[in-house]
């Protein structure tokens, strides 16, 4: 009796899944040994990952001991690297050239001449970070061509009896042209589709090659990048500084009169150091050879556009400290420092406001009152302020008037008296002929154009002070918790925690959730196993997720959901 009730349950299950079209032939959740660390051995969480074709799964991780490190990949034995773990930060993928890396070793291949170059270990990469760029899971790609790089290969020794690694030899690279070198270390100063400059060591020498002039030899050198998009010649033009006889000089011929007595400091548009000639008086000292003083007593404060505000400290025994401004040749009045703010907009406006923040003072050298204080000055706008509130995050600067974004309050507050709360991000342009801002409204961060609510989807790429990754979800507040809302829906999944590693199936019917404090895995709200590293596989329609049990064997999970 038994077997025939066990019978009948069996084709009544046979039949559902057969009406439904699915027959499982493996369990949903499956369990893959891959390692087991030895005594000692550690696991990188953070260099391990998950990737996949079309046929499954692969998985990369590293491990290390007893200070090597070693690198474990599906259906390879086991590696041992001769290196720590490193990162890469570049694009993989240029308009000239493909980035490939394999056992963390990379290949450039230029695309037009079809020569390539490695494989290497590290290399820095040159390229126009202003144009247009898309990070992905598998790729990060660039609009900009690979201008130029600089790599490094070991030598090892001839003999017999070592064949221990002797040193390294480096090579600068133009891709489409052949390799320049080798030399015995080598660094990029900068790499354009227009300039290449570098400089080279030979023996105890070092010497800058600036787009085929050589020169040196020196013991050391500091190239100053000029900023050809810069309106005033004081930042167009580069220069560089060399250090022979342990005394250091400056390239520029109207600076051949004078020596340094340290290496430069590099700031924003120029450098500062110690004149010799001039009594050791801290100067700035920018790209067309122009020398100002830097003193607490005697100061120049630039703007974009490098125009200067001179600061003449006034009175020794007052705090804060008291200076007659100057610009040009007209005196602007007495004030003190009060903050030197971030001024927004795209990079290229060239606003002309002064980043430094004034006080005015009265006629007793008395500051204004803390409420309403601080002023910016611009000359072709003048003053503008008083600004009541000192924790200014941002300052726009647009046309007639001007606005403030504070992330404190969330606030954002223009001048001519509009005001708007719940402000998370802004974009302004200058002259501003379109503004921007994300206000929060209940769970979804609404963008407005000009001050009106924006139903398009023609957005600006990027806002300030607002973080837009490249994912196919964003974490949304209701009531208190935190859901997972997809792009093409607008049904709220969760709630989840933002702390926690998040994966969402393409349909967004399904989601996971790691908990980083206990390095559990939940799927739609099911506790499943211990795991990290979690991810979702479109092809298989599954999620992945590594973990280690208490005898140390790593395994690999696989969550399938059709």
């Amino acid at each position: 009796m038994k077997t025939r009730i066990l019978l009948g349950l069996l084709s009544f299950v046979s039949i559902s899944a057969m009406a439904q079209n699915v027959i499982r032939i493996r369990p949903q959740h499956q369990k893959e040994h891959i390692y087991t660390l030895k005594e000692g051995e550690r696991f990188y969480h953070s260099e391990s990952k998950l990737f996949f074709q079309t046929d499954g799964v692969n998985y990369s991780f590293r491990t290390a001991l007893k200070g090597s490190f070693y690198l474990h990949e599906r259906g390879k034995a086991k590696k041992r690297l001769s290196f720590g773990v490193q990162r890469w930060y570049y694009p993989n993928r240029y308009k000239n050239c493909r980035v490939t890396r394999k056992d963390n070793k990379f290949t450039v291949k230029h695309l037009k001449s079809g020569r390539s170059y490695g494989p290497f270990k590290y290399s820095r990469f040159l390229f126009d970070k202003n144009l247009k760029q898309n990070r992905t899971s598998t790729n990060y790609t660039t609009a900009s061509d690979l201008h130029a790089f600089c790599y490094s290969k070991i030598l090892v020794s001839d003999s017999a009896f070592t064949g221990q690694p002797e040193g390294r030899e480096y090579y600068i690279v133009v891709p489409g042209e052949k390799s320049i070198g080798p030399y015995e270390s080598a660094e990029i100063c900068m790499g354009t589709a227009q300039d290449l400059v570098y400089k080279y060591s030979i023996g105890d020498s070092v010497y800058l090659n600036e787009n085929g002039k050589i020169h040196g030899p020196y013991d050391e050198v500091v190239y100053a990048k000029g900023n050809p998009d810069q309106v005033s010649p004081r930042g167009s033009s580069s220069l560089f500084f060399y250090k022979t006889n342990n005394i250091w000089y400056a390239s520029h011929p109207d600076l051949q009169e004078y020596s340094l007595n340290a290496r430069p400091q590099y700031s924003v548009n120029f450098y500062t150091a110690y004149i010799r000639e001039k009594e050791n008086e801290k100067c700035q000292i920018f790209p067309n050879g122009e020398i100002l003083p830097y003193t607490r007593e005697h100061f120049f404060s630039q703007n974009r556009l490098l125009d200067d505000l001179e600061f003449n400290w006034i009175n020794e025994s007052v705090y804060p400290q008291q200076y007659e401004v100057r610009y040009q040749d007209s005196l602007l009045g007495v004030f003190s420092k009060g903050i030197s703010t971030s001024l927004g907009g795209s990079p290229e406006n060239q606003s002309d406001f002064f980043y430094q923040g004034l006080v005015k003072c009265d006629s007793l050298g008395q500051s204004d009152s803390i409420a309403e204080r601080l002023y910016f000055f611009s000359p072709t706008k003048g003053w503008v302020g008083p600004f009541k509130d000192e924790r200014i995050n941002r300052i726009y600067f647009i046309g007639e008037t001007s606005a403030l974004h504070s992330y404190s309050d969330s606030t954002l507050k223009f001048q001519d008296g509009r005001f708007y709360e719940q402000v998370v991000a802004t974009h302004f342009t200058d002259p501003a002929s379109d503004w921007w801002m994300l206000k929060r409204e209940g769970y979804y961060d609404q963008p407005y154009k000009n001050g009106k609510k924006y139903s398009g989807n023609k957005l600006p790429e990027k806002f300030d002070g607002y973080r837009t990754p490249n994912k196919s979800y964003v974490l949304v507040k209701q009531n208190g918790e935190e859901f997972i809302k997809t792009k093409n829906s607008n049904r709220l999944i969760g709630p989840v925690s933002s702390g926690s590693e998040i994966a969402v199936s393409n349909d967004a019917k399904n989601y996971a959730e790691g908990l980083r404090n206990g390095n559990f895995i939940w799927i739609n709200n099911k506790l499943i196993s211990e795991g990290f590293n979690l991810v979702y596989n479109e092809q298989l329609e599954a999620f992945h997720w590594f973990n280690i049990d208490e005898k140390k064997r790593i395994y690999l999970h696989t969550y399938e959901l059709n």
